[in-house]
């Protein structure tokens, strides 16, 4: 029998479909400091404490942006147009957050090296007629099905983290955090992220619920910030998550 497949779906799309999930740099056997912090026997990312512009944190730490982690793409005197920068696929009725289908596709993975970033830009997808939650689920889909894609400027830091993976709550030692993570496609498996600062009040509207207790919080809100910079220059420091804990 033919296997039938949304009309937009190519064969390049199906050949682009991995088996399996690649591995994250927090999982890698060699120490670094992408791993580090990792507690991998309970998969869990520690909650660390320290002062951010004379203010009391907690905070996780992921991939850093400095020479050693992206060679050749950040070095000294390096600005915020260094600092690599990925797409995020989102497909909509409407053209905005609020009309989206389905879960968001990313562009890279950590597997993919210096392509990968945890700062990516939402792309807007115009949803082709009889479009089903969930069909487009790499970014080939995205692009062999013709649809119209509008760059939005919203820019998130959304860390690809490993499957099952959890965040330490930084006031109870060892429980998680009530923060769920955000699941999206990349070459059509699911892929497990974390929303954290964000650039417009619509994304931190739209991803409020992944805060499983008051979205309101300030303790655990998602910050509206500025692009990743400090000072005109790439904010190459292990700080991602500068919400303030009392």
């Amino acid at each position: 029998a033919l296997a039938s497949f949304a009309p937009w779906t190519s064969v390049h799309a199906l050949l682009d479909c991995l088996d399996e999930a690649p591995a994250t740099v927090y999982e890698a056997t060699d120490m670094s400091p992408q791993n580090m912090d990792y507690d991998a026997a309970n998969k869990m990312f520690i909650a660390h404490s320290g002062w951010y512009n004379d203010q009391l944190v907690h905070y996780y730490k992921f991939r850093i942006f400095a020479p050693g982690t992206y060679s050749g793409l950040i070095a000294p005197g390096s600005t915020a147009a260094d600092v690599p920068l990925q797409k995020m696929y989102v497909v909509t009725t409407d053209g905005t957050l609020a009309g989206s289908v389905g879960n968001p596709v990313i562009q890279y993975h950590t597997a993919d090296g210096n392509s990968y970033s945890d700062f990516m830009e939402i792309v807007f997808v115009d949803a082709p007629a009889g479009y089903a939650a969930d069909s487009f689920k790499s970014e080939a889909d995205v692009l062999d099905s013709g649809a119209t894609l509008t760059e939005s400027g919203i820019i998130l830091n959304i860390p690809v983290v490993p499957t099952g993976s959890t965040l330490e709550h930084p006031h109870d030692k060892g429980t998680m955090a009530p923060i769920d993570p955000t699941i999206v496609w990349y070459r059509c498996q699911p892929i497990t992220t974390y929303i954290f600062e964000v650039t417009d009040q619509s994304a931190a509207d739209y991803f409020a619920d992944t805060r499983t207790e008051d979205p309101n919080d300030f303790a655990f809100a998602i910050p509206v910030v500025n692009f990743a910079t400090k000072g005109g220059g790439v904010r190459a420091i292990p700080l991602r998550h500068v919400n303030q804990f009392s």
